[in-house]
């Protein structure tokens, strides 16, 4: 037990190893905080903080960083980043250097390479490589495809194939 002149605060370590902290405040700075460790902490683990889950995924791939809630996951692959709720790899995904960025991308993903999502419900690729989707569901319909480049909200939406290039809002 840890007490001070505002009152009593506590810290416990149960059986299991969790440690609990109660009557801490909350503060806006790391130096300050209810809780400080000088030296740096180690975590093994993702981690939640508010639901919003960080770590390597699923997989545990040193090389992949993943950022997000809900669906969230890296199950697989090397080098990938995925930022955004619900945004995620499949559970059979072997791709290599990803960036998905945004609410609910590459949901489907497997096999995709080089590929870039940035923007709601964007880039619903599986299989497709070398692919650059920006916007609000650009590229939506490209799931095969490779070489492709959506910008603009709606970009690509409804195409399908490879070695496409559309520019602005509804284009392609």
């Amino acid at each position: 037990f840890y007490s001070n002149n505002s009152g009593t605060r506590s810290m416990r370590l149960d059986t299991s190893g969790q440690l609990s902290i109660s009557t801490t405040t909350a503060s806006s700075s790391s130096a300050t905080g209810a809780f400080t460790v000088a030296g740096g902490i180690g975590v093994a683990k993702d981690s939640y903080i508010n639901t919003l889950r960080i770590g390597l995924g699923e997989a545990g791939n040193a090389d992949s960083i993943l950022i997000g809630a809900g669906g969230t996951r890296i199950s697989g692959g090397t080098r990938n980043l995925v930022i955004g709720s619900q945004s995620s790899m499949s559970a059979s995904f072997s791709g290599t250097e990803n960036v998905i960025v945004g609410f609910a991308n590459a949901q489907n993903i497997t096999t995709g390479d080089y590929n870039v999502v940035v923007g709601g419900q964007a880039g619903q690729i599986t299989t497709g490589d070398n692919n650059v989707f920006v916007g609000e569901q650009s590229g939506l319909a490209v799931a095969t495809g490779n070489n492709n480049t959506g910008v603009g909200f709606y970009s690509l939406r409804a195409s399908t194939g490879s070695n496409n290039v559309a520019l602005g809002h509804y284009a392609g």
